[in-house]
């Protein structure tokens, strides 16, 4: 019986389906369109009388915290990895060759994302230089991320503002 019942319900449905695609179908497709309902409609009703399970769904997907927190780690890693292409050809064109740039980003309370600290470290050995490598890294993360500069020989970094 419920093998019945499903059979009239997908021919119902398929034959409503139908109707509204020949009101809206072109005069001189009317005949091909009436030939891929039919199949449609044959289809449907094989499948439901041979047991097969015609039902669609979609891809399992993980819940809604989960793809904003991946998207939110997306965007904050595609944004990291810009800038700090961004400050290393900024370094160059300051005539600096740096050999390691790393910028730290996140969102700040408005959901806008902002470097929080930059680490830069360039072979540099006087004042001057190291002016050169802060204000090329000024000019690519603001005013507001913490900028240290390392000079690759010493231990220790130079904190800038």
């Amino acid at each position: 019986m419920e093998m019945i019942r499903n059979a009239l319900f997908t021919a119902c449905i398929t034959a409503m389906i139908s109707a509204v695609v020949m009101t809206i179908a072109p005069a001189g497709r009317k005949r091909e369109l009436r030939l891929i309902c039919t199949l449609v409609l044959i289809s449907c009703l094989a499948a439901g009388f041979a047991g097969k399970d015609t039902a669609l769904s979609l891809p399992k997907l993980g819940d809604r915290q989960t793809r904003l927190s991946e998207y939110d780690d997306m965007l904050l890693s595609q944004s990291r990895s810009s800038m700090e292409r961004s400050l290393t050809e900024s370094l160059k064109k300051a005539g600096l060759s740096p050999k390691l740039v790393s910028i730290e980003v996140a969102f700040d309370q408005y959901n806008y994302i902002r470097a929080e600290r930059a680490e830069v470290c360039v072979d540099c050995t006087d004042e001057q230089t190291m002016q050169r490598a802060e204000s090329a890294v000024r000019d690519v993360i603001g005013a507001d991320g913490e900028v240290y500069i390392y000079d690759t020989s010493s231990e220790t970094a130079a904190e800038g503002n």
